[in-house]
């Protein structure tokens, strides 16, 4: 049943035109869908009868828009007992009933005829009934508006359930019949139906009657009348007549227009198999507003606005000529099955377009007319094919959906068996009626595949996959062999099977390879006739064979590339799936911006960082990594990652602290202050030190060279709309790095800083937005850190809340990286963390993110959080403070010196496992730890001792100056001295 019309609501032209000119709007071949809540009200019947013929005898009165006739019907009785049969009839009046020539009583509430069958008939004897009704017909009302049409050319549209309107009969699919039309109607007119045309009668009240014979079985919804003052040309197929029936001022553009007819029975008796029926023709007519089709068997229904001249749509009359093989000769048992005639008659446009125009074409209107249009149409909804509702039985879910199923399934059996399958599948169930499983077998059988999966997931399922994939070179082979893992991703509950093809190519050689994959990885293994596979590019689908929301190549990534001093720290995300989750390691691959091949520098396993420090000051370097997967003699690795480029650099950070305050200049509101308001805030939050301060809005992005000037960057984003920190995170990260400390804090901004920032410096977490105005403060329960209340005296409409803060999750995070936690007006949010803090153990305490703005804070609250801050960034105590424990001797000789002097302490210690010493410059950078390792203190007596040279953890020598050394015992410090170093 090929519904081709324009649903107005939903026109989506993909193009216009068709094969060199593009191709036909979509729309317009699907039949009207009724209102979603329309729903067919239907009696139960039962079956006890086989229909075997129908002869319907109608004379037609346009004036009054009336209809009087008989319908006789020849029926083999199918039970063992039959006292009535029953036949729909919609809101008619039946006048009689006769059974094999006497009449007989019966029974008509308006929908349903029920006869009295007389005694002594037996299951397999045939029967004949004879009603005689007439009436003013109605058109249904379930929204598919189904029964006699009166227009100037009349026509009738029975597609699902509509033959009820104008003529009784069983009316279902799975019972087909053969037919004799006998139509009377006013002189001047003709009547085009099904079968053949044997007799055309002038009466003698002006009215001529057609006598129409159809041989071949018939469903109910494809037996048609079209009526009208019509011009008929003919075409010739072979031995096959085609007989057209046009406006009269329509002619030459149809026989222009139709002209595909003939290509087209060629190309389908060629695939399928013969032409199975006694003629074909098309009528014109008003139907689907003049703007659609509808596959009548033998005598397809036009609409008068597709006869163009032009063969603007000519798919809507290749589409309908493919339905008489499928619809029409292949019915579907039931409407669950709808699919078996639309999806197939869809199809057959793609055969058409690949015989007519050729391979390229038809991958193109497979991709627009197919693809495209099913996932424009569908978005995000998940349709099923099978068993649609019933307001939905004419959709794309049932139209181009199927039809990619059939594309795809000529790519998983191949060419010869698909073709194979198609030409068994029509020619056993010629004339008769089909199920999905019916076709499953079919395929099984040609194929020798098990196909329940695919059909599981794409008939039977709901929902389209998305593909991930990756592919791996075997560089330990000689056979140029490659390894895919593929798998689907499913919105659904239904799992797809799928075959994917793949492209590969050196640029001299290509070499298309075909994967079989489904919802769990899959692994395939192919040699090649490549060189060298790692000169090659692989293309997913190249010729849009596939339906699906997407596919995602899964490469090594590379997170970070972050400069420092004569060093490079990279890292990147972890590298495998579900099923391949060991035997993984990385190498990197390194070269000078200005070269063009890589170099491999390393090989590094169980760890997804590495730090080169083989690398120059201003020199320019760009990296790649490729992950490899180890089996046996096997080394497979993957392809190169993203590639990220960097410069090393100095990193002085001689100058203190820096405010960036990102903050967009606003208007002055109280959600939007003005740079002037922001500025006089953080000149009293920190007047207790010095700062220098660095304007975003003003200033634009800051160089890392100007970061890298300072011991501490303090990053401010206190307006709610703008956030620049995603770009200026890397940067950041890689002060901390070298031995900056970092404190962000801003409206939503902790939601725009990478995932690679925190788990490099923090610890692997997610952030969400709480948009609720619930935010009353944030409370430390792990630090020394006093709570931070909201100032409700900047916008007293939200009643001392706050809305919008970021909270992260602490599935991967320590205790003691929680900073603060949210306190919640509502209780719905209690003690989500709010704020994060890192200790590491080479920089100590480094990087803070809250998760809210302070701007909006109590000012005093601000001040004690960043005194606290301070004061965890550079954790020196009063200078010769007195030991927090007693017996506690720590002392350096010489003091001053020039190039070593002796570290010497004495402390109560079982374990110099827990002892560490730390030294400091001036501005609080930790520039040399001594590990708490035993081997690395000299034992003398009761004296431990430690010599420095007066160099970093590098053997950098360090400038003169004044240093603070530290002992300390389980991360406590005990005690703090100073030294002073003169070269």
């Amino acid at each position: 049943m090929n519904k081709k019309l324009i649903i107005l609501l939903c026109f989506i032209f993909l193009t216009t035109g068709l094969f060199a000119t593009n191709f036909l709007p979509r729309s317009f071949i699907h039949k009207k869908n009724p209102l979603p809540d329309a729903s067919l009200t239907k009696a139960d019947s039962s079956h006890k009868f086989d229909a075997l013929h129908y002869t319907i005898n109608l004379q037609l009165f346009p004036d009054n828009e009336s209809i009087q006739g008989n319908v006789e019907s020849q029926l083999e009785l199918t039970a063992l007992e039959v006292d009535s049969i029953s036949f729909e009839l919609e809101q008619l009046h039946v006048d009689s009933v006769f059974v094999d020539g006497i009449e007989t009583d019966f029974s008509y509430d308006s929908s349903i005829i029920n006869v009295r069958i007389p005694p002594g008939y037996e299951m397999g004897d045939t029967v004949w009934t004879n009603v005689y009704y007439h009436g003013f017909p109605v058109l249904s009302s379930d929204g598919y508006g189904t029964g006699i049409h009166w227009q100037n050319y009349i026509y009738t549209y029975a597609d699902p359930n509509g033959a009820r309107y104008w003529w009784p009969g069983y009316d279902h699919p799975w019972d087909k019949a053969t037919t004799s039309m006998n139509v009377t109607v006013p002189d001047g007119n003709l009547a085009a139906s099904n079968g053949i045309l044997v007799e055309e009668i002038d009466n003698p009240d002006e009215t001529i009657t057609f006598c129409w014979q159809n041989t071949d079985p018939i469903a109910t919804y494809l037996i048609s009348l079209c009526v009208g003052n019509y011009l008929t040309f003919d075409q010739t197929y072979e031995d096959i007549p085609i007989k057209n029936y046009v406006y009269p001022g329509h002619l030459s553009f149809a026989q222009n227009d139709f002209s595909c007819i003939p290509t087209a029975m060629t190309i389908f008796e060629d695939i399928y198999g013969e032409y199975p029926f006694q003629k074909y023709g098309q009528a014109e007519c008003g139907i689907f507003s003049g703007m659609g089709g509808m596959e009548h068997q033998t005598m397809t229904s036009i609409g008068s606005g597709l006869i163009t001249g032009n063969g603007t749509y000519e798919m809507i009359f290749v589409h309908e000529l493919a339905h008489q093989w499928f619809g029409d000769c292949l019915t579907p048992l039931t409407w669950k099955d709808v699919w078996l005639s639309e999806g197939f008659a869809v199809y057959s446009e793609v055969l058409y377009v690949e015989n007519t125009e050729g391979y390229q074409a038809m991958c193109d209107y497979v991709q627009s007319s197919l693809h495209s249009y099913y996932l424009t149409w569908a978005g995000t909804t998940p349709y099923c094919t099978y068993d649609p509702p019933y307001s939905e039985y004419f959709t794309p879910a049932t139209y181009e959906k199927p039809a990619s199923v059939l594309h795809m399934l000529r790519l998983r059996v191949g060419d010869e068996d698909f073709f194979e399958i198609l030409n068994t599948y029509f020619n056993q169930y010629k004339n008769g009626t089909v199920i999905t499983q019916d076709f499953i077998n079919i395929v099984e059988t040609v194929s020798g595949m098990n196909m329940e999966d695919f059909f599981a997931g794409w008939i039977y399922g709901s929902g389209i996959p998305s593909i991930e994939y990756y592919y791996l070179r075997n560089v330990n082979s000689e056979d140029s062999q490659i390894l895919f893992r593929t798998k689907t991703v499913s919105p659904t509950a239904s799992q797809f099977e799928m075959t994917i093809p793949f492209v590969a190519s050196d640029g001299d050689i290509t070499d298309t390879i075909l994967v079989n994959t489904d919802y769990e990885y899959q692994t395939s293994q192919h040699n090649t006739s490549f060189a060298d596979t790692a000169q090659i590019t692989v293309e997913y689908d190249p010729d849009n064979w596939i339906l699906d929301r997407g596919d995602s190549e899964i490469i090594p990534e590379l997170q970070s590339a972050l400069p420092g001093d004569n060093m490079v720290f990279l890292d990147w995300k972890e590298f495998s799936d579900e099923t391949l989750t060991s035997n993984w390691n990385y190498s990197i691959f390194r070269k000078l911006s200005t070269e063009n091949s890589y170099t491999k520098i390393t090989e590094v396993s169980d760890t997804t960082s590495y730090i080169d420090e083989t690398v120059q000051n201003w020199e320019t370097y760009d990296y790649v990594i490729t992950a490899n997967y180890i089996d046996g003699a096997d080394n497979w690795q993957s392809m190169f990652s993203n590639e990220l480029t960097v410069t090393p650099q100095l990193f002085p950070m001689d100058q203190g602290i820096l405010l960036v305050d990102e903050t967009k200049d606003g208007s002055g509101t109280p959600i939007s202050p003005t740079n002037a308001q922001v500025d006089s805030f953080y000149s009293d939050v920190l007047g207790f030190g010095n700062y220098d301060d660095y304007d975003y809005s003003s200033e634009g992005s800051p160089d890392l060279a100007i970061l890298a000037d300072y011991s501490t960057v303090i990053w401010c984003d206190d307006d709610f709309d703008e956030k620049n920190i995603s770009q200026e995170a890397d940067k950041l990260a890689a002060l901390v790095m070298n031995g900056g400390h970092v404190a962000i804090s801003g409206w939503k901004t902790a939601d725009y800083i990478p995932d690679s920032f925190y788990s490099n410096l923090i610890g692997k977490t997610s952030t969400e937005i709480i948009a609720d105005v619930d935010f009353l403060g944030a409370n430390s329960y792990n630090h020394p850190f006093t709570p931070i209340d909201v100032n409700g005296d900047i916008l007293p409409s939200w009643q001392d809340k706050w809305g919008y803060i970021a909270t992260f999750s602490e599935t991967d995070l320590q205790t003691d990286n929680i900073l603060y936690r949210f306190d919640s007006y509502s209780g719905n949010y209690s003690d989500q963390p709010v704020g994060l803090i890192n200790f590491n153990p080479e920089f100590d305490f480094n990087t803070i993110v809250l998760g809210f703005p302070l701007y909006f804070m109590e000012k005093s609250d601000v001040t004690n959080y960043y005194q606290m801050v301070y004061n965890y960034f550079y954790p020196i105590p009063g200078v010769d403070d007195p030991p927090i424990e007693e017996k506690i001797v720590l002392k350096n000789a010489p003091n001053p010196f020039s190039e070593n002097t002796k570290i010497i302490f004495q402390a109560k210690v079982s374990n110099l496992n827990t002892i560490s010493l730390k030294i400091y410059n001036i501005k609080g950078q930790l520039i040399r730890k001594v590990s708490d390792d035993e081997t690395a203190f000299d034992k003398d007596d009761s004296n431990y001792s430690f010599v420095w040279n007066g160099c970093d953890k590098n053997d950098n020598k360090q400038a003169s100056g004044l240093y603070f050394y530290q002992l300390i015992k389980d991360n406590k410090v005990l005690t703090t001295k100073k030294m002073l170093l003169l070269r």
